[in-house]
């Protein structure tokens, strides 16, 4: 049965380990699975000529390793003790842990792949492999990362530019990050957020800040980038045409459509307020008569606040992508107001322009349709976002160019 078992370890545990020590003692429970095992009784070969004695074992030390069946799994290692013959202490060298963690080699490689390689977080591996996240965050900084020898570390803070990752099509956008402060970022499109994505991060979206950290870029590699995809701020505009001088400019679909949408939520949310304001006053007035006041009740059992605050996500999609529900809460909401109706049919309409046109002049035609619609509904709101798209217009339509 050994002769199974043996080669079977060897493949779950460290193999240094599995060689040098006896395995002793398994001891589970819900949650951990102890390993025991205890140093073999070899004497150490560079002592032997001292006529080493045994003397037990030193402190047990505890490895994390890989998780067996959801298991989060502990190894207690306990070394030998050897002494001469006027009590001095020896013992073999091992290095089973990765330094300055308490992890196994092989597991904590395993950790630093994951990270270095994928967009995540430190605290997201927990529940997947039994750590501690905060713990897995500073031994990655400190020790498993070459964050302390890294040459970029001074200036880290406020620019990072990696001109290895430039590519034909670029995107620049600006980020707020865990702390909430400001970061503008240029990716390359094509490796889609993987590995190799950014090509530099800003602290603050000041144009000129930026511009000189990308020039920090040298001028033939900027000069590959064919597309620049970025939103209708005339800041990011600067920023493009400065820094990658041969780029054509697209307006991406998400910035338009949401400024659109805004204008849409913001007839719901002024429709909403004057329902909560009135709701108050009728209160108000059934109090001073000594009488329960009473909402109106809507035949799918929203009040009118409740109509409007329920109807927020509904008028982010298409029709036919309602759920029944919502079908009949758009229903209610579009007769008590037409304006809402009117204000999502035009935001309805520039969604199918971009899901429908597939080359310049077409989408010019029909960005021209668009605005008489906004200026026949004469919507202020919709009104201003008309002006701001006819002022990005040329950018706007290169989307249809390559979709």
């Amino acid at each position: 049965m050994n002769e199974i078992i043996f080669p079977l370890l060897k493949h779950i545990f460290p193999p240094e380990i599995v060689d040098n020590f006896t395995l002793t003692n398994v001891q589970e429970s819900e949650k951990v699975l102890h390993i025991y095992f205890e140093e073999q009784d070899i004497k150490p070969a560079e002592h032997k000529h001292k006529g080493l004695k045994n003397n037990g074992f030193y402190e047990e030390s505890e490895i994390k390793d890989f998780p067996l069946r959801d298991k989060k799994v502990l190894l207690h290692i306990k070394r030998r003790r050897w002494i001469d013959s006027e009590g001095k202490s020896y013992s073999k060298q091992w290095d089973f842990t990765a330094d300055g963690t308490r992890y196994s080699k092989d597991f904590a490689f395993f950790l630093r792949e994951l990270l270095d390689t994928y967009p995540i977080a430190a605290q997201s591996l927990e529940k997947y492999y039994f750590i501690n996240g905060k713990q897995l965050e500073r031994n990655y900084k400190e020790h498993l990362s070459d964050f302390k020898i890294w040459q970029e570390k001074e200036h880290a803070d406020q620019w990072l530019v990696f001109p290895e990752n430039i590519g034909e099509n670029i995107s620049i956008d600006e980020t707020a990050l865990s702390d909430g402060d400001l970061y503008t970022i240029v990716t390359n499109k094509d490796n889609n957020g993987k590995k190799g994505s950014l090509i530099a991060i800003v602290e603050g979206t000041d144009s000129q800040e930026v511009i000189a950290a990308l020039k920090r870029i040298p001028e033939d590699k900027r000069k590959i980038v064919k597309e620049a995809t970025l939103d209708m701020s005339n800041s990011m505009d600067k920023i493009v045409r400065e820094s990658f001088k041969t780029a054509d400019l697209v307006i991406d679909r998400f910035h338009v459509q949401k400024l659109v949408n805004d204008a849409l939520q913001e007839l719901r949310i002024s429709a909403r307020w004057i329902a909560i304001d009135k709701d108050a006053k009728l209160k108000e007035k059934a109090k001073k008569k000594n009488k329960k006041y009473v909402p109106e009740i809507l035949s799918n059992g929203d009040t009118r606040k409740q109509l409007l605050a329920r109807s927020r996500y509904l008028l982010f999609k298409s029709g036919d992508k309602w759920t029944d529900k919502q079908k009949v809460r758009a229903k209610i909401l579009f007769e008590l107001y037409p304006d809402i109706q009117k204000a999502y049919s035009l935001a309805h309409s520039l969604r199918i322009i971009y899901s429908k046109t597939h080359d310049k002049k077409t989408g010019k035609q029909s960005l021209e349709r668009w605005y008489n619609k906004v200026e026949e509904a004469n919507f202020k709101s919709f009104i201003s976002v008309a002006k701001t798209i006819k002022q990005h217009e040329d950018e706007i339509l290169n989307f249809f160019i390559k979709r």
